[in-house]
């Protein structure tokens, strides 16, 4: 009995995800794999002295749920804001501060974006947020521009 118990429980633990596989490849080349696999693309901007990011790195995308949401749901890729491609990027998304996490979709649209240290459950409700098209940045912009007197709608 307890070898059943042992085959049935290893495969799974073999099978879970560790860590967030952050792919070494461009932001180009992530938005063309979110095309690909119809996932948007989860991009961690960080800077290698930051103190919050290796938090982050060490204690967050180290779990196990994270890591199997993260996966499963995007694209992920890091970059040193302060590094090759990086430097461009800082410019581009407008980075004031470190972590920043950029969800885009395969068209390179920032559809939901958050910065700063979270724990394990706020930074998975944080990426189910940025798959929830009520959430996310460009159906917020359409709803506050469809009736700029509407403060729930600005607020949002």
């Amino acid at each position: 009995m307890k070898w059943l118990l042992l085959a049935c429980f290893f495969p799974a633990v073999l099978l879970a995800q560790t860590n967030i596989g952050f792919r070494d490849i461009s932001l180009p080349q992530a938005l063309e794999q979110s095309r690909l696999e119809q996932k948007p693309v989860f991009l961690w901007a960080f800077a290698f002295w930051c103190p919050h990011c290796n938090k982050m790195k060490e204690e967050v995308f180290t779990d196990a749920a994270v890591a199997d949401f993260y996966n499963s749901h995007f694209i992920c890729i890091k970059q040193d804001m302060e590094k090759g491609e990086g430097i461009a990027l800082h410019s581009r998304f407008n980075i004031t501060s470190y972590p920043t996490f950029i969800f885009l979709d395969a068209a390179g649209t920032t559809i939901y974006r958050v910065t700063g240290e979270f724990n394990v459950q706020s930074f998975i409700t944080n990426g189910t947020n940025a798959t929830i098209k009520e959430k996310q940045l460009p159906y917020l912009a359409q709803q506050f521009k469809s009736d700029t007197a509407d403060v729930d709608k600005g607020y949002a």
